[in-house]
């Protein structure tokens, strides 16, 4: 069995993915349509240095087939539930992806499982 098909007979979760595609520089980003990935989603609360050298803290990360983009969001769910939004800032526990890394499967340079760190959104109101 292949890495890609051992790692997705272990991506047992159904994420929405909302896919940064950019920002106006006002602090609204924009999103593409929110699509179903299958994920491992961890739970933590860790600290890390974020690209711009800044300490960060994030709560979980998680693994993917797919490649995912930094800025972006993944919430425990279905793109058909009723709930989602098309603004995931607005998806209470909602995470936000950061320092998503590619990794090759082992003796490989054509197969890859994607990770990335995650930050919480908290509830709107809430510190």
């Amino acid at each position: 069995m292949t890495t890609p098909g051992f790692i997705s007979k272990h991506l047992v979760e159904n994420v929405v993915y909302w896919r940064k595609t950019g920002s106006d520089g006002y602090g609204k980003d924009s999103f593409a349509a929110p699509v179903d990935l299958d994920a491992r989603v961890e739970t933590a609360k860790e600290m890390l240095v974020d690209k711009e050298g800044e300490i960060t803290s994030w709560v979980g990360r998680a693994w993917f087939t797919q490649e995912v983009t930094e800025g972006s969001y993944i919430y425990a769910g279905y793109s058909t539930d009723s709930n989602i939004d098309s603004d995931p800032k607005n998806m209470d526990g909602a995470y936000r992806i950061i320092s998503p890394v590619k990794v090759p499967r082992l003796g490989s340079t054509t197969e890859f499982v994607y990770k990335a760190h995650l930050n919480k959104i908290l509830a709107k109101g809430s510190i």
